[in-house]
């Protein structure tokens, strides 16, 4: 047996790069992106929606260990820990990379609701999209909303009314903390299984309405290496649907000159683009003020798509559908690609 192992020809590669790759695959193909970084082929197409450079550049992102982020609320207590080494600032207010070792439930201000977990593009473009008092707000998440039900309770606290919708309610013990914990009364939190039929519980339209539904959920794959082989791609008509009716859902909500927010942590031109560029099509009293695909492998590390529309308000520039992604076609290439790695 010993001398099988030894004159084994993986061995015989040991040290080369790709040592476990078949000779025959052509390493500008998918398939070679499929076996070097153990994803499904599938998987790999939907991220070539966005080129090739874009589909390695992701999967590479993933293949590494997951980055915590951590948003820290405006309390003098937390100075002290703002200054530990395991808390390094970010681009972004108050939000900061976890580079501990131990887990942040050992934290007592993370039990306790003073610091929480948060994907930075969705604080990010929630600062971005403000309104102010008087004025509501309605949210309408999913399980996997990337902080932002607990963002928008921080940020605005009693200054605004809002209506938060969820479709499970259990998975949203943090918020009722530290809805609790702030002494909010202007907090309606309600759960609902149709975001179509949500008159009993929104009362009248809103200036702010933002739509994070459950989506194919890509940004969870650097906190579950397995999440791509475990995924049932089958059920992806079924998620696709259920965003198209959340977002009809939430735009009744919209009043006239207010915002609409539509985003989706994962990598998905159907789910993205082209569901916001079909919702446009049938709404013509909507107007598309900005969209972007943010990939994990950026600065903020977040695979999320959001669009911002407007409803009945005039806008001076209309940027082209996923403008920024053109700067990216020149790096769409194989060759692109190989001289990056």
């Amino acid at each position: 047996r010993q001398m099988c192992i030894r004159d084994s020809p993986i061995l015989d590669k040991e040290g080369e790069e790709n040592r476990y790759m078949p000779d025959d695959v052509d390493h500008s193909s998918l398939d070679y992106l499929s076996l070097r970084y153990n994803a499904p082929i599938w998987a790999c197409k939907i991220l070539h929606h966005f080129g090739y450079s874009n589909t390695f550049k992701t999967l590479k992102k993933w293949a590494r260990p997951y980055v915590t982020y951590v948003r820290f609320r405006d309390l003098p207590e937390l100075d002290e820990l703002r200054t530990s080494p395991d808390f390094a600032a970010t681009s972004i207010k108050d939000v900061y990379l976890y580079a501990g070792k131990k887990p942040l439930r050992v934290y007592e201000e993370y039990r306790r609701g003073k610091i929480f977990e948060v994907r930075p593009r969705v604080k990010e473009l929630l600062d971005s999209h403000v309104v102010s008092a008087p004025s509501s707000a309605l949210l309408y998440c999913g399980k996997l909303s990337g902080g932002a039900e607990l963002e928008l309770v921080e940020h605005y606290g009693d200054a605004l009314a809002m209506n938060i919708a969820t479709s499970e309610l259990d998975s949203k013990l943090a918020l009722t903390r530290l809805i609790r914990e702030k002494g909010l009364h202007n907090v309606n939190l309600f759960q609902t299984t149709d975001p179509t039929a949500m008159d009993a519980s929104v009362p009248g339209k809103q200036q702010l309405v933002i739509c994070l539904p459950d989506s194919t959920a890509f940004d969870q794959v650097p906190t579950s290496p397995d999440f791509l082989l475990h995924f049932d791609k089958d059920a992806m008509d079924g998620i696709i649907s259920g965003e198209q009716k959340a977002l009809e859902g939430c735009a009744k909500y919209v009043d006239d000159g207010g915002k609409l927010i539509y985003g989706i942590l994962t990598i998905s031109k159907k789910e993205g683009h082209l569901a916001v560029e079909s919702f446009l099509q049938n709404h013509q009293e909507f107007t598309l003020v900005e969209e972007k695909q943010c990939f994990p492998y950026d600065e903020l590390g977040t695979a999320v798509y959001y669009a911002v529309l407007s409803r009945g308000a005039e806008v001076d520039k209309i940027p082209a559908p996923l403008g920024e992604l053109s700067a990216l076609k020149e790096m769409s290439s194989p060759c692109a690609a190989a001289k990056a790695e």
